[in-house]
């Protein structure tokens, strides 16, 4: 079985401007549709999690699991006199699915990342060639097709668009069985270097990963990336802090600050 998590959102005007309340439930219809499209060739567990505070209900054929209790700026001293955003961290999206599925595999992919209808046939097909880790790059689709914006009543007009290969990365499968392995500190959701973090963390524990960077297999909405601006928003420097905590001890380790230099290359690169 492999299972498939997602942070659910309550949406408000804030989110409105990330695109949210049209990403998230076109997230979650191809979820579904791809879903269905790999029934009798393998069996997928659709699972989705939200904080305690939000009044948001999945939909249909999704299953809610144990809200999270607590937002990453209760966890980061660096925050405390910044204005609070609702962002969990990646370890409690995680461990809520590795506690509440028996899923051989979990697949973790941010909210605005829709699915391709082959999404979780070619996932089996990669598992069966002995894969198992697989990271995924997205293509950019236009927001806006023949003047009109796409939505999840016109999946149609996503699949045809040829769209833009990105560089980020924002879709990783793995064995579910690694979570308890993995040292994720206290990075969250919507700031970079997530992926990254997660991609490095689940082949530094898996035997055969592999990178895809080129098929059709996942998508977002547009190519705007909020987060980037000419000064850096204090989350994203929170959660690149909370990155190179991770590896701080591999450097001090080796003494080798050229080390150092090279991740900090990485995660200002996505």
């Amino acid at each position: 079985m492999i299972a498939h998590v997602i942070n659910i959102t309550e949406i408000n005007e804030t989110k409105k401007k990330s695109y949210l309340h049209i990403a998230q439930p076109v997230t979650m219809q191809t979820m579904l549709d791809a879903k269905n499209k790999a029934v009798g060739k393998v069996n997928v567990e659709l699972l989705s999690i939200k904080h305690q505070s939000e009044n948001i209900n999945p939909s249909e054929g999704f299953i809610e699991l144990t809200p999270i209790s607590h937002y990453a700026f209760e966890f980061i001293p660096s925050l405390k006199d910044v204005p609070p955003k609702p962002l969990p961290r990646l370890i409690d999206i995680l461990d809520a699915a590795y506690k509440q599925s028996k899923a051989e595999f979990l697949i973790y992919t941010n909210l605005d990342i829709g699915l391709f209808p082959n999404f979780y046939i070619r996932i089996k097909e990669l598992i069966d060639k002995g894969h198992d880790a697989i990271t995924i790059n997205r293509i950019d689709i236009p927001k806006v097709v023949d003047e009109e914006n796409i939505s999840y009543f016109n999946p149609d007009d996503i699949f045809r668009q040829k769209g833009k290969h990105h560089i980020g990365i924002d879709c990783v499968v793995f064995k579910r069985c690694i979570i308890p392995k993995l040292v994720l500190n206290n990075v969250f959701i919507g700031f970079p270097p997530i992926g990254q973090v997660l991609k490095s963390q689940v082949e530094e524990h898996s035997i055969n990963p592999i990178w895809i960077k080129t098929e059709r297999l996942t998508f977002h909405l547009g190519s705007d990336m909020s987060w980037q601006q000419n000064v850096k928003h204090p989350y994203e420097i929170a959660n690149e802090n909370e990155a190179l905590n991770i590896y701080k001890p591999q450097f001090k380790k080796q003494k080798d600050s050229m080390l150092i230099r090279i991740y900090k290359k990485i995660i200002n690169k996505f």
